[in-house]
Formats: structure tokens, C-alpha cells, sequence
């Protein structure tokens, strides 16, 4: 029996795509007959109920410690094991690569991002877009990050990544193509079969409140529409006050809402009969829009990232440039009063999530390990 050793960062009940999918790879490759242990990081030392081992290691406010920690416990359990997989090039990914190498064991790396640039936009040290970025080098710890991710990815066995998009981008770290796989993450569309009829002039959008999302656009946008359209945005984040200041100077209160986290029910609720926007600078692939696909909702995106992956312009969706207000305005419009358009993309996007089934990814992802 074939042992993976997972290396996690975030996981339950830390909330967030990578602690959700950790659990489901881990049941998976279970039921494929691996012997699977999962190592994370975690603020307390709970006793987990999963049918493989957690071992938690405690954060600390000394990151040093805890990453020290970490890194001890990868190497305890990778002496039996057969292929360490890391969730990430940087807080797992580096104390991998180093057990790996000192073990001799098979190292694949998940990538579902730029971590430095995701950084470096938070801190505010840079205004570049992920793609301009790719170019540049910093100094400092964003340039320590940069240089992580690549010197961890060049040195794996595997790197698996969730679109076609961020293939490219890891191409251009310097990694071999043919090391890189690209597995598409799964979704669960089977409970997701709403009905409501769509209202056209009801807008919503959901994502982490960050700069790259594009929400200061999308709340100037609605004082650009008529008064009876509406904006509901789901989520949290550090731009939360701004926006919510935002609204408030543009005296937009009546009409756009910051309905903050919810869980996933009560989105896929919020979703149903309402055309769904994201304006985002960024998006490696985007499970928000899948999940607009299965609630039964048209869906109007930026042409950047993994989004062209999921939408054909015109076909199942409509695309437009990033914090471009005329043609996002233009393109709610077109949208908002066409009930036979609205129906198109509603059933073409049906047929874009047979390519994210459980299945296929488990499948995909057994491939990889198995191939070394």
C-alpha cells in the first residue's frame, strides 16, 4: 500500500477552498487504498474524527517555532512514507522540499496562486497586476517569497495546478511543462438545482474583500445604473471598512448591501434568480463561478486568469475587461432584460461542470502520485 504524506496548511476548521479540498483528497485517496496522513497548521490541538491522521501543529505568534515544529513533524512521518504532497509552495512547501531531499522522497506541489503577489497587494507594496509581476523582482520579503516559490516548484517531482492559466504562470518560474499537471478542482453541482426565475436588475457578487476583486468599481457602477438595480456582495476581508465607507459617501445604502460571510447554503440562496458579477484582476479558477453555473444564474466575468477556462464569451457567459465600467455596464444591460440569452447561458454552463467532477479529479490526482 502506497503512503502519501499531506502536507496542509490551512484545514478545518479553518474555513477556505484549500482546507475543504484537504479533507476531500484525503477521504479519496483513502478509498483508493493509500495509507494517508495529513500534517497542518493549526490554532488548537483538537482531537479530529477523520478516518486518516491529522497531526496539528500549534501556530504560534514566533513563526519561526512553529515552522521548526512543522518541519519536525513532516520528517518523523516521512520516513515511511512514499510521496510527500504540499498544498503550497511557501509555509508548505519549503519545509517539504527540505524533509524530501534529506529522505530521498517524491515531492508534489500544489500551486493555486502567486503567494509573493498575494502579499505583496495586501501589504500594498505593489499596484502591478499577477501577470506584471511575473516580470518584476522585489527586494526584501516579497523578493524572499518570490524566490521560495520557484526554487520549491524547480525541485519537485510533480506540480499540479487547478487551471491552464496557472500552468503558464509556473512555466514561467522556470519549470519543466511536462513536470506540471494540471488537474481541475471538483465540484459537487448535485444539490445545486434552483428554480427561481431570473430578475434582471438584482445583481450579486461574492469573493474575499481584497483590492484585486474589483468591488470599488462594481459600487461606482450601480450610481452609473438605474435606481431599481441592486447590489448584493458576499464576503469578508481587509477591504471591508473601505467599501462599506464607499457606499456610504456615495449615498448608495438603498442599494448596495455588504452582506459579509455567509455559509455556502445560504449563498447558493443568495444566488438563486440574480445575474452574478465578478469583476476581479485575478482568478486562478474560479469556484464561485461554478457554483453560479449550478445554482442556474448567467454570469458576467473578467477575461483574465482561469476565467476564460470556464466562460465562452457569448456562449455561456459574457467576459469584459477588468474594472471596465462602460463594459461592464454595457454588459448587465444586455444581460438584464434578455430572457432567451439569460436561458443560454444558464443551460450552456451546465454542460462546462461535467469537466469538474469528484471523480475525475480523484482520478487525475492518483495519476500524478502514481507516476512516481
Amino acid at each position: 500500500m502506497k503512503h502519501i504524506l499531506i502536507a496542509a496548511e490551512i484545514f478545518p476548521p479553518d474555513i477556505g477552498g484549500p482546507a475543504t479540498y484537504t479533507v476531500k483528497i484525503a477521504e479519496a485517496l483513502q478509498q483508493k487504498g493509500f495509507d494517508v496522513d495529513v500534517v497542518c497548521y493549526s490554532d488548537n490541538s483538537q482531537t479530529d474524527d477523520f478516518s486518516f491522521a491529522v497531526h496539528r501543529i500549534l501556530r504560534s505568534r514566533f513563526k519561526l517555532l512553529h515552522y521548526f515544529n512543522y518541519y519536525r513533524a513532516l520528517k518523523k512521518l516521512a520516513k515511511n512514507t512514499d510521496v510527500i504532497y504540499a498544498m503550497g509552495p511557501v509555509s508548505s512547501g519549503r519545509p517539504a522540499l527540505k524533509v524530501a531531499k534529506e529522505l530521498k522522497k517524491k515531492l508534489v506541489v500544489k500551486v493555486v496562486g502567486d503567494y509573493a503577489w498575494e502579499r505583496a497587494r495586501n501589504l500594498n507594496e505593489t499596484q502591478l497586476s499577477i501577470d506584471e509581476f511575473q516580470t518584476k523582482f522585489f527586494n526584501g520579503k516579497i523578493g524572499m517569497l518570490q524566490k521560495t516559490e520557484r526554487q520549491v516548484c524547480r525541485q519537485a517531482d510533480a506540480v499540479i495546478t487547478p487551471s491552464e492559466y496557472l500552468k503558464k504562470i509556473v512555466e514561467g518560474w522556470g519549470v519543466e511543462g511536462s513536470k506540471i499537471k494540471v488537474v481541475y478542482n471538483s465540484f459537487d453541482a448535485t444539490i445545486l438545482n434552483q428554480t427561481k426565475k431570473i430578475d434582471g436588475k438584482k445583481i450579486v457578487s461574492a469573493a474575499r474583500l481584497v483590492p484585486w476583486k474589483g468591488f470599488e468599481a462594481l459600487i461606482d457602477l450601480m450610481g452609473e445604473l438605474p435606481k431599481d438595480f441592486k447590489l448584493e456582495i458576499f464576503g469578508d476581508g481587509p477591504d471591508q471598512k473601505k467599501l462599506k465607507q464607499k457606499i456610504i459617501n456615495s449615498k448608495l445604502e438603498d442599494r448596495v448591501l455588504l452582506a459579509g460571510q455567509v455559509s455556502r447554503d445560504q449563498l447558493f440562496q443568495a444566488l438563486a434568480g440574480k445575474i452574478f458579477v465578478l469583476n476581479t484582476g485575478y482568478e486562478g479558477l474560479s469556484h464561485t463561478i461554478l457554483e453560479a453555473f449550478a445554482v442556474g444564474i448567467p454570469v458576467i466575468a473578467t477575461a483574465v486568469g482561469g476565467n476564460p477556462e470556464l466562460i465562452s464569451d457569448n456562449v455561456n457567459g459574457l467576459l469584459v475587461e477588468y474594472n471596465n465600467k462602460d463594459q461592464i455596464k454595457e454588459a448587465i444591460l444586455k444581460l438584464s432584460g434578455d430572457e432567451i440569452l439569460q436561458n443560454k447561458f444558464v443551460e450552456n454552463a451546465k454542460k462546462v461542470l461535467e469537466k469538474f467532477s469528484a471523480q475525475k479529479m480523484i482520478n487525475d490526482t492518483v495519476t500524478v502520485l502514481n507516476s512516481l
